[in-house]
């Protein structure tokens, strides 16, 4: 393997562990909030920023919003 491929399989390695640490600690942080305020980053600031990448054609990252700022219910899904 040549050292470019070999960056660039490292790169992409560690987008993919930011990406997943991003979203769990989105998710940890919502699911941690009190039951009356769980919804209110969802409806506050996710559904603003879903609806301005769904209107410059991100529409994989409009629904990627969504999903991580859902909270989960109270058995855990």
């Amino acid at each position: 393997m040549n050292l470019k491929h070999y960056i660039k399989n490292t790169q992409t390695s560690l987008n993919q562990a930011i990406k997943e640490n991003i979203n769990f600690c989105i998710k940890n942080t919502i699911n941690h909030l009190p039951e009356d305020l769980k919804w209110a980053p969802h409806n506050l600031i996710a559904h603003p920023l879903m609806e301005i990448c769904y209107q410059l054609g991100l529409t994989e990252l409009s629904e990627h919003i969504h999903n991580i700022t859902t909270p989960e219910d109270s058995n855990g899904h």
